[in-house]
């Protein structure tokens, strides 16, 4: 099972509607990211969805070729999540 999940936060100062939020990613029983509640989303850092969303889009295209792809996290130091294709039973 994959899942995102993922919260747009708005802030005056986003280029665009959208920009930042809080995303997660859920697959496998293990879970990457936070959303956090509205009450403290003020005081808790946010993420650059557009770019999450544009990574992610990379990694379904590197998957069409490769068996494994690799994406880091840019926000956190030496974090990487790996994508693997996972052939299926018949």
């Amino acid at each position: 099972m994959f899942e995102l999940d993922y919260r747009i936060v708005h802030n005056e100062y986003d280029d665009f509607a959208g920009q930042h939020g809080f995303f997660q990613i859920r697959c496998n029983n293990y879970i990457y990211g936070e959303i956090y509640p509205e009450e403290i989303e003020g005081i808790m850092d946010k993420v650059s969805l557009y770019d999450w969303f544009e990574r992610l889009a990379k990694v379904i295209k590197g998957l069409l070729t490769k068996d494994y792809v690799a994406l880091s996290d840019v926000e956190s130091y030496n974090t990487w999540i790996v994508f693997q294709k996972k052939m299926m039973k018949s």
